[in-house]
């Protein structure tokens, strides 16, 4: 049954739906009784056709309705602007419909925390391609929690390599290794897409340690770049 209560919502085998777009293709999951189902489809530019029907057909699959699921976790960008704002869209939809909370999480320390969880290094850069010569970044630290060491941007890919490097850099990383001089060059771990079942375990912990939290208004994209026809000054 459905409920607008995020105090209800349990750590414990949770019902949550997962959702990311924000990338190549659409990514979803969903965690029931300790499982986490998992689907996606790689098909370019396939987001709006694509995103209802896996949603329905993996609900299906594990035999549940939307009235069961407690929760939507979502990427809410930076990333593709069309995934972001499809994907938005549809967890809008449903958590209106439904009166469902939902919890977006930045694509960057989606892709941060992956390469933090395959290497323990806790200084962790993410890196998105942003098109335009451009790029999207941030920096944080998973020591204790998930302390934002350089908030998300978007920049240049010279910009950022001059700036003091991580010790890891996770996601579109071969836009960064021929910028940075021998010696300075930080561990990689190329991960591109956001895995479901990382991003599963990164709203586990961000609940447990009080740096993410359940939203009962609407669920809102992170863009960093307003006009997408623009050209950056050469």
């Amino acid at each position: 049954m459905s409920t607008s209560s995020t105090d209800s919502i349990q750590l414990n085998q949770p019902t949550w739906l997962l959702i990311d777009t924000t990338g190549q293709g659409c990514h979803i999951g969903l965690t029931h009784q300790g499982v986490c189902w998992t689907d996606s489809d790689m098909q370019p530019q396939s987001h709006t056709k694509r995103i209802l029907p896996m949603i329905e057909s993996l609900l299906t699959q594990v035999k549940l309705s939307m009235n069961d699921v407690q929760g939507i976790v979502y990427t809410k960008g930076p990333g593709s602007f069309t995934g972001v704002r499809v994907g938005v869209s549809v967890v809008q939809g449903l958590a209106f419909a439904t009166s469902i909370p939902t919890l977006g999480v930045s694509t960057l320390m989606a892709l941060a925390w992956q390469g933090y969880c395959q290497t323990q290094q806790p200084n962790v850069g993410a890196i998105i391609d942003a098109r335009m010569a451009q790029i999207y970044w941030a920096v944080y630290d998973f020591t204790q929690g998930a302390e934002i060491v350089t908030v998300d941007c978007i920049s240049s890919v010279e910009h950022v390599s001059e700036q003091p490097m991580p010790s890891l850099v996770a996601g579109d990383v071969h836009l960064l290794e021929n910028t940075l001089v021998k010696g300075e060059i930080p561990s990689f771990s190329a991960q591109p897409n956001v895995d479901i079942k990382s991003l599963f375990s990164l709203v586990e912990t961000g609940l447990k340690q009080h740096f993410l939290s359940w939203d009962e208004a609407l669920a809102l994209p992170i863009y960093l770049r307003n006009d997408v026809a623009h050209l950056p000054k050469k």
